[in-house]
């Protein structure tokens, strides 16, 4: 269940993010239809990669 919540979190956010970022910008709607799909790409990668170094560092035991 956490799995899924971490994925559903990250698709929100980087849903999110893309939408406010795209339409600050001025462009043509073609333009923004690619930028708007490289940032969720990016973010989505961004993200992932965060929560994947996160899950390494909690399972690392410390030793004694």
């Amino acid at each position: 269940v956490s799995i899924l919540f971490d994925w559903a979190l990250i698709s929100l956010s980087t849903f999110g993010g893309a939408v406010l970022l795209v339409q600050s910008l001025n462009l043509d709607i073609s333009v923004r239809s690619i930028a708007f799909i490289v940032l969720l790409i990016i973010g989505i990668f961004i993200q992932a990669s965060n929560m994947r170094g996160e899950k390494k560092i909690s399972n690392e035991t410390p030793n004694d």
